[in-house]
């Protein structure tokens, strides 16, 4: 459940943002009004920054659950043996 709502938040967060670029909103909060300005100067770069960033988060999260039924993966391996290899 959690990962799933911080997917849910970053991906809404993304289009949020893209909106934002897309059309600037006048009726803002000053606090919003500038940091969305701020943004809109530099839209490419934003852009360029914010579709990967949500690629990659739904790329992990398919990673991550894939295979697992939607659970998350066990801890073993590699981490399980150098945790033994550490604190023994």
């Amino acid at each position: 459940m959690g990962l799933r709502l911080c997917v849910v938040i970053a991906i809404t967060v993304v289009l949020r943002r893209l909106v934002e670029l897309i059309r600037l909103s006048q009726g803002s909060p000053p606090q919003k009004a500038s940091l969305d300005a701020t943004f809109s100067l530099h839209a490419v770069l934003s852009v360029m920054h914010i579709i990967p960033a949500a690629i990659l988060v739904l790329l992990c999260t398919a990673v991550l659950l894939r295979g697992t039924g939607g659970e998350w993966l066990e801890a073993g391996g590699h981490t399980s043996n150098s945790r033994r290899l550490c604190f023994s």
